[in-house]
């Protein structure tokens, strides 16, 4: 199979989409896999023949699935089907719980995911029918993802014996740092960039998220920005869909790089 979806509920339990014997499976393709919608900002100016795109607003992501539920195919009996969309229920949670909707290529080998959220905006499973008939047809079930973007599993590399790493994203990616002690006179960054952090005493650690949107350095889980960096800021992504030198010099026990990767779709 080329393409293929399954979902790991907010219990831990995955429910493979594609499966013909699954209890619970899509009928087609579902809707909101090639981008989140988005509002374009434009600037128009008198005398000027059309406008200048400035940017955009890109807007949380609905993902509308057209499932069956059970059918000739599946081996199970009525009361299998209802622990099947007992346990369906569960796992999608109620609003705050996240799950993770995953579609999978297999010809160019990606796993993207996107955490959604059941939003309550369909009429919920048709029990009465599945306890009559064992079998409901197309039955509707819109999930929302926070985010615009897709995600697929980071890039995790030893910052202190590999000089360069590569980002298969659409977007540039801010790292993320997780440091052990000794350290001394460790300096780190990308493409060129290098903060200082102060030295750690064996035993420590540094734990350090450089996106600007929630930016952070704890030292064994204590907010610790001002001791370890003062004044200094990261301000060098990864570049997207690129390689970037990993820029780290001085000494300490461990030094990893996570690198996210986020896509603009599910496919492509």
């Amino acid at each position: 199979m080329t393409i293929s979806y399954y979902l790991l509920g907010c219990r831990g339990d995955r429910f493979d989409l594609c499966d013909p014997v699954s209890p619970i499976r899509l009928v087609d393709d579902p809707d909101g896999l090639e981008g989140a919608p988005h509002d374009p900002a434009y600037q128009e100016n008198v005398n000027q023949g059309g406008s200048y795109y400035k940017g955009q607003q890109d807007k949380p992501n609905d993902i509308s699935l057209r499932l069956r539920i059970g059918g000739h195919d599946y081996p199970g009996d009525a009361d299998d089907l209802h622990t099947a969309v007992t346990a369906w229920r569960r796992n999608i949670g109620a609003g705050p719980q996240v799950s993770e909707l995953h579609v999978v290529d297999d010809v160019i080998g990606t796993d993207r995911w996107q955490w959604v959220r059941y939003n309550g905006r369909d009429n919920g499973i048709p029990r009465a029918r599945l306890a009559a008939f064992g079998f409901s047809g197309v039955f509707t079930m819109t999930l929302t993802s926070d985010s615009s973007w897709w995600n697929s599993d980071p890039v995790e590399l030893d910052a202190l014996t590999e000089t360069s790493v590569h980002n298969s994203g659409w977007f540039a990616a801010w790292p993320q740092w997780e440091i052990t002690g000794p350290t001394t006179g460790l300096k780190i960054g990308l493409g060129g960039e290098q903060i200082t952090l102060a030295d750690l005493a064996s035993g420590q650690s540094y734990r350090i998220d450089t996106d600007p949107t929630c930016p952070l350095i704890h030292r064994d889980g204590v907010d610790a920005w001002a001791a370890a960096a003062g004044r200094q800021s990261f301000r060098t992504p990864a570049a997207p869909e690129a390689d970037t030198a990993v820029t780290v010099t001085g000494s300490a026990a461990t030094v990893t790089l996570v690198l996210p990767q986020q896509y603009g779709a599910a496919f492509g």
